[in-house]
């Protein structure tokens, strides 16, 4: 059965920066990426900005079948991902931060996540170098949504 548990982000393969001239909105999480190789990802709570990060091979919403209707693409794939994902972020428990069930972002390779302060990233204004947080606060604790077998699959060490 999945819980939440704590885990570091590095073993989940999230990236923890401050984004060089937006340090006052708080960390960002970098989803991964063919740079970050990592099979997680998120939902981030609408209250609090909390992310909770799940293993995608494991989720039964995310993984199910591409109904025939939605097999072509176009109007009926479209919404048929929209009503997956929102399915999927009604189906998490709440969040551990504030106790709410207002997931309202789904993050995953393609989609950014909020900075801690809830303010969006935006590729053009919030551009320039990097600047990656010391080893120390590298690995924070970050919540993961799972379950044993699927801790011991990915070989998490849970906090």
């Amino acid at each position: 059965m999945r819980s939440l548990h704590q885990v570091s982000a590095s073993q989940l393969g999230i990236g923890v920066w401050y984004q060089k001239g937006f340090e006052q909105n708080g960390i960002l999480f970098i989803r991964p990426n063919h740079y970050h190789p990592s099979e997680g990802m998120g939902a981030q709570c609408a209250n609090c900005n909390t992310i909770v990060w799940i293993t995608g091979r494991n989720d039964p919403i995310l993984n199910e079948e591409l109904p025939e209707y939605a097999v072509n693409g176009g109007p009926l794939y479209r919404n048929y991902i929209e009503n997956n994902t929102k399915r999927f972020l009604n189906s998490l428990l709440s969040c551990p931060h504030c106790y709410q069930q207002a997931y309202d972002l789904f993050i995953n390779s393609t989609i950014m996540p909020r900075y801690q302060n809830g303010n969006y990233y935006s590729l053009e204004s919030d551009l320039g170098p990097n600047e990656e947080m010391s080893a120390k606060v590298k690995d924070i604790p970050v919540w993961w949504y799972g379950d044993q077998a699927e801790a011991k699959r990915l070989n998490l060490k849970l906090l």
